[in-house]
């Protein structure tokens, strides 16, 4: 389900390049029936940039790919930030995605992270695609999602 505002309380602020390719990638461990909600949103407008949002199961599948539904604290050219809520299907690691689609007020993006419903935790920093750890040969960018 897409959100149409963004989540509240705190969050994990992060920084990432204004490259188009650059991702920041934190992992979630949940149970199958776990009901997550996730935001990002831009918290100056020094560093407003679009921000894009991916989520992906332990099997690689990808559970979604929300394009902005609610407004930016701070925005680029109007363009809306993601969110999204879901229920896990499977028991394991979840991984979320942040990425800089390339518009951007600076050379990185300022961003604030909130989960609701679980604990994410940064796995990789400014990476160009990700990987899972326990299969090496598989990697998902943005662009294989859409």
């Amino acid at each position: 389900m897409i959100l149409d505002a963004p989540l509240t309380g705190n969050g994990i602020n992060q920084n990432i390049p204004c490259d188009d390719v650059s991702l920041d990638v934190f992992a979630m461990q949940l149970t199958d029936g776990t009901n997550v909600a996730i935001s990002v949103d831009t918290v100056s407008a020094e560093t407003a940039f679009r921000a894009e949002l991916l989520v992906v199961s332990p099997n690689l599948c990808v559970v979604s790919q929300p394009y902005g539904m609610y407004s930016c604290a701070y925005n680029v050219d109007n363009f809306p930030c993601p969110g999204m809520s879901f229920t896990a299907i499977e028991t394991g690691t979840y991984l979320v995605a942040i990425r800089n689609s390339g518009a951007c007020n600076s050379t990185d993006g300022e961003y604030n992270l909130i989960v609701e419903g679980a604990t994410a935790t940064l796995l990789a920093d400014d990476v160009t695609d990700f990987e899972r750890v326990s299969r090496t040969s598989t990697r998902i960018t943005f662009a294989e999602a859409r």
